[in-house]
């Protein structure tokens, strides 16, 4: 994105793209700059331009919700003037007002359209000076594909398909090589993600993170190479990557520059260490030791996949006020007290080496009624400790759908495990196990259930054997917790290694507190403002006491998200005009 709706508060200059005449230390140096801005962006000091997005560094601060904040607060300061030029100005500037102080992800569409609208019908508004700024079509361009851009991460395949397209555009003989390969790889990725991954679960915030991106683009990009060859690769993107040629092929005429910038090793610049290494100051595991065999296609775009993490300390969350979740989890989950206190304890006295505090507690299962809330208990416990949960339904699941596969297959790929870590940067993500008494014992293809023994085992675990990396990967950082709903269908090695905590079902008196946590949940999800939601009537909870619990004495919080879904279409009927 131009300067248009750059955030100047502490961002350096964007270095120039490099020219023609450039050297290898005149790349290098670019590269350079380009990974000390990474850095900083990561640590949000400044916004990232269109571009650097584009080739894969990540929003302000490692989080999109403040990188759209940040952008709709410039836009909206800049152009606030325009909004008397023309109503879909005016409306436009409402969008971006809302973003800045509230983002949301459910109102993305709604900006996209009001940019769009304004865009096509740019020549028609009457300016008050007569022709508009020189360099607002511009930025209004550039943010209506940045919003794109936010879409693509939200999973919209349309959205996907056009990142990718605009992406591979920015390949040019002007750029450094590295800032081709980056390029390249982040258009192959968007397109496998749109065709592969749509329904994949990619952590607690549910967006796409451009490491993900990057490493099924580099995956992608080895195969087409392996399967045309040096020059069916030219032919087939019409010289624009050249640099895939092996040493020793002869590349067409104009595309020698980008010789370095070949997947799969080559003496291209590097830029500067990963931003994450410089964020390591806290307690850190080492996961990605080592990767081995690299001396084929099919290892190198192995090591490609973690070369930024294999030897290097990955942190490891902590929680630096638990209190604060003890409350928020109270509020939502009033009946499960003693399991926060059991798994908050299990926190507080957790430390490495150092002497340092990080959030670890033993595999645990949730046993409890269907509906309880073990699963939605789990994910809040997630998303309030900052450990990118991650759900994997157990039912009928084989060992194939969550342990790692050979390189030697065309679909060879890390762990579920590992992957998680790889995507969300941190070495103690929680994995929650969802309905472990449905997993499948059969070992046709495998068995889950001997995957998870090795992974639960601390000792095991350490060094976990990752067949597509053929090395150990370290995952005795993860947090595991497993919901279910009786014992029966659970191995007894497997129920072994778990400690086993029963989930209190709900009760008449946690319902004001319930169901003022679920309408809120329900109104947000339809577009209103938390602040404007009022808690619940006496008459609505009585209406409410009356179906709940039911007459049999269950207290299922399904049942009860459905009676309080019925109260907040009451809620929509009386607020809709006749």
């Amino acid at each position: 994105m131009p300067d248009d709706i750059r955030d100047k508060s502490k961002a350096s200059t964007t270095p120039p793209s490099s020219g023609d005449g450039l050297t290898t230390a005149e790349d290098a140096a670019a590269d350079e700059r380009y990974g000390m801005r990474a850095m900083n962006i990561c640590e949000g000091y400044c916004l990232p331009s269109l571009r650097e997005l584009f080739r894969g560094v990540s929003f302000c601060g490692l989080d999109m919700m403040t990188d759209m904040s940040r952008v709709a607060r410039i836009v909206h300061r800049r152009y606030n003037w325009l909004a008397k030029t023309d109503p879909m100005f005016a409306r436009a500037l409402g969008w971006t007002k809302a973003m800045a102080d509230q983002p949301a992800i459910v109102e993305l569409p709604l900006l996209e359209a009001a940019v769009r609208r304004v865009l096509g019908r740019f020549d028609k508004i009457s300016w008050p000076t007569g022709m508009p700024h020189p360099r607002l079509l511009s930025g209004l361009r550039n943010l209506h594909l940045r919003i794109r851009f936010y879409q693509a991460c939200t999973r919209d395949r349309q959205a996907q398909l056009e990142i990718a397209g605009k992406t591979f555009e920015l390949i040019s003989a002007t750029n450094s090589p590295q800032e081709n390969k980056s390029l390249l790889t982040m258009s192959l990725g968007w397109l496998t993600v749109e065709s592969n991954l749509s329904g994949y679960i990619l952590g607690a915030d549910e967006t796409l993170h451009s490491g993900l991106v990057g490493v099924q683009g580099e995956m992608l990009a080895s195969r087409l190479s392996a399967a045309l060859g040096p020059d069916g690769m030219a032919d087939l993107f019409r010289l624009k990557l050249a640099g895939l040629l092996e040493d020793g092929e002869s590349a067409p005429k104009g595309a020698r520059r980008f010789q370095a910038a070949k997947l799969g090793g080559g003496d291209a610049p590097k830029p500067a260490d990963s931003p994450v290494d410089s964020l390591v100051t806290g307690p850190s595991l080492v996961v990605f030791p080592k990767v081995g065999k690299t001396d084929d296609d099919r290892g190198r775009a192995a090591e490609r996949s973690v070369e930024k993490f294999v030897g290097k300390a990955m942190p490891l969350a902590v929680c630096d006020d638990m209190q604060a979740v003890r409350r928020a989890l109270l509020k939502d989950f009033p009946q499960a007290a003693s399991i926060i206190d059991t798994l908050l304890s299990d926190v507080a006295v957790t430390r490495d080496g150092q002497g340092r505090g990080y959030i670890h507690f033993p595999p645990t299962v949730l046993i409890g009624q269907p509906g309880g809330g073990k699963s939605s208990f789990a994910m809040a416990l997630g998303r309030l400790m900052q450990l990118c949960p991650l759900v994997f339904g157990c039912g009928g699941s084989i060992d194939s759908m969550f342990a790692s596969t050979s390189r030697k297959w065309g679909n060879g790929a890390m762990s579920t495990p590992a992957m998680h870590i790889l995507q969300n940067r941190i070495a103690n993500p929680l994995i929650i196990l969802d309905e472990l008494e449905k997993v499948s014992t059969g070992r046709h293809n495998g068995a889950l259930v001997d995957v998870l023994l090795g992974m639960l085992e601390p000792r095991t675990a350490m060094e976990n054997h990752d067949q597509y990396l053929m090395a150990p990967v370290n995952l005795s950082g993860i947090n595991w917790l497993a919901t279910v709903n009786t014992l029966d269908g659970v191995p007894q090695p497997l129920r072994d290694r778990f400690r086993i905590l029963r989930f209190p079902q709900p009760a008449a008196a946690h319902l004001p507190s319930l169901a003022n946590s679920l309408l809120t949940d329900i109104m947000t999800a339809r577009g209103y403002d938390a602040r404007w939601i009022k808690p619940l009537a006496q008459d609505e909870l009585a209406a409410l006491a009356a179906h709940w619990p039911s007459p049999n004495g269950s207290a299922s919080i399904r049942a009860l998200k459905r009676l309080v879904e019925a109260v907040a279409d009451a809620r929509d009927r009386s607020t809709t005009p006749h």
